[in-house]
């Protein structure tokens, strides 16, 4: 029973006859009379009776009417969001993401997102950016916000916003009056990092400005994320580097102050398959570059 013949079994009930039901499903009344003897030998028994020069409906055809109904309707909403999915108005998308990305500009992307696509749902995964590339590569993920460089192949990025690293130190620290910091008065101090393999690009460039400024690191302990890192600082046990936007967040005893020199930048990228078709990531794309630009 295919949803077109019993849309128009509907439709001759609604409409009152053949003439006009054949006009509204724009078929020859031939056509729709053949469909609705298809439809009864399908069924097993008569839909109509004839009365006079009209049709009503049988006992049979009375009680199998609100089962063709709800077909039809079924078979109209599924069509619908059949043409929502292709347009990419509804689905789920399965966006990654690393952890400081989660402290920074997650929550008013995906809020964005959300606003601009009420019907797709998100599926949120929180890893390492090799470990994002790797969930892409592998069609784990359909997006994912990382850093770049992306080393793996067949995908593509975009970056989106870069922030600068900030100097955070015990609010008692000797250097807490100072208005700017030279990674040269560190030579010193006790350093609290992220550990390396949570993000081996940028843990390598900052190693690489103590090299520069003239002494190698002390590193005295090693955490996480950055938040564990500012935790520590915060127990006065060393100064540790954070990118600019989590100066937001006020960790108590712990003052931001910026390099004067040397320290490197972290990127925030959007990043997806090369060839991928799917066009909810092209939304998500549009909710980055939307959120970016306001």
């Amino acid at each position: 029973m295919d949803s077109k013949t019993l849309q128009c079994f509907v439709e001759v009930v609604r409409t009152g006859g053949v003439r006009a039901a054949a006009r509204i499903m724009n078929v020859t009344q031939p056509a729709l009379t053949a469909r609705l003897k298809r439809l009864e030998d399908e069924a097993g028994f008569a839909l109509f009776r004839r009365q006079g020069r009209g049709l009503v409906l049988t006992e049979q055809g009375r009680l199998f009417l609100p089962r063709a109904v709800a077909a039809v309707d079924a078979a109209r909403e599924a069509q619908q969001s059949a043409d929502r999915i292709k347009e990419g108005d509804e689905g789920t998308l399965r966006v990654g993401y690393t952890a400081i990305t989660a402290l920074t500009v997650l929550s008013n992307i995906v809020r964005r997102f959300r606003e601009d696509n009420p019907r797709v749902k998100l599926h949120l995964v929180q890893r390492t950016s090799h470990a994002l590339e790797e969930a892409l590569a592998q069609s784990e993920l359909d997006v994912a916000l990382l850093h770049p460089p992306v080393f793996e192949e067949g995908l593509t990025y975009r970056t989106f916003a870069t922030h600068s690293y900030l100097c955070a130190m015990p609010h008692l620290h000797p250097l807490a009056s100072e208005d700017t910091v030279s990674l040269g008065s560190l030579t010193d101090e006790d350093i609290v990092m992220v550990r390396r393999d949570i993000g081996p690009v940028i843990h390598g460039k900052l190693f690489e400005s103590f090299l520069s400024a003239g002494f190698k690191p002390n590193i005295a302990f090693e955490t996480d994320n950055s938040i564990s890192l500012l935790t520590l600082v915060s127990a006065g046990l060393g100064i540790g580097f954070v990118v600019e936007p989590l100066s937001q967040w006020r960790i108590p005893s712990v003052l931001y102050k910026p390099v004067s020199e040397g320290l490197p930048s972290l990127s925030f990228c959007v990043c997806h398959r090369l060839r991928d078709v799917n066009p909810l990531v092209g939304r998500f794309r549009v909710s980055i570059q939307s959120e970016v630009t306001d």
